[in-house]
């Protein structure tokens, strides 16, 4: 699971404004928890407006009218969230997901006509989906989806699907028992990296800084692989060069320089 989340923007608007002003705080409670559990930033997608200032609850009313309108104040935890917000939805580094995606269309399994592009994108990232709570259709831990993607011989193929999915504190708790037991094996699994770096990873040097970023590792299985895989292409490759460049040419990875104070140590 990764560590981010998805915003929902199909969750929005609300379908009034009483709506919009009864279950909107269910989503600051949301990621209220998430980021006390360091989980962020928000992902959005291109077309949202990343200020939320200007997010449209319903007809005419927006984000920032509502802020005015509350007893408590609100202004800090909407300064959190717009430095805590990424654009695309999709990290540009995940090549695969991207181009996945860009072949796939998403829609409820309970309702065919309502697209679903950002619990999609939470599914194929496996990361947890934060919705409005303008609909029963988000009110679950778990949404179910049908999904439409092109196989290898451009045909079109079905599949089902089901997004991990928040729109209230108690669904956030249910995906967090589950990021806490990924935590607690990629620590292992990093303290076993880091013990094993001169069996499997002769050829490199680590700086005293690897140590802790090794043993405090969290990240999920499909980046540790990740990680693993790419430090064995560094440890393999390493001997024949004498220059980044050939290593960037040999391993194809993009790396940058040391900075200053790891190169003094």
């Amino acid at each position: 699971m990764h560590e981010f989340l998805i915003l929902n923007e199909e969750s929005l608007p609300f379908k009034t404004k009483i709506d919009a002003n009864n279950h909107l705080i269910h989503f600051f409670q949301v990621v209220k928890v998430a980021f006390q559990a360091r989980v962020s930033p928000i992902r959005v997608s291109e077309q949202f407006d990343s200020h939320w200032y200007n997010i449209l609850l319903s007809d005419n009313y927006f984000l920032r009218e509502w802020i005015k309108n509350q007893d408590r104040d609100y202004s800090m935890r909407i300064k959190s969230l717009i430095s805590s917000t990424d654009i695309p939805q999709i990290p540009i580094d995940d090549i695969n997901c991207v181009d996945h995606f860009k072949l796939s269309e998403f829609c409820l399994a309970s309702d065919n006509t309502v697209k679903t592009p950002s619990l999609g994108a939470a599914f194929m990232l496996d990361a947890v989906a934060v919705s409005f709570l303008s609909s029963d259709l988000w009110d679950l831990s778990g949404i179910a989806l049908l999904w439409d993607t092109i196989d290898e011989n451009g045909e079109i193929e079905k599949k089902k699907c089901v997004a991990k999915n928040a729109a209230r504190v108690e669904h956030w708790k249910r995906h967090f028992e589950q990021l806490q037991e990924q935590r607690k094996e990629s620590s292992r699994k990093g303290t076993l990296l880091w013990d094993k770096r001169n069996i499997e990873f002769s050829n490199l040097i680590f700086c005293n800084d690897c140590k802790k970023n090794f043993t405090n590792l969290s990240i999920n299985r499909a980046n540790y692989n990740q990680l693993w895989n790419n430090l064995k292409l560094l440890n393999d490759n390493i001997s024949e060069c004498n220059s980044d460049k050939k290593l960037k040419k040999l391993t194809q990875l993009n790396f940058t320089d040391e900075s200053s104070r790891v190169k003094e140590k």
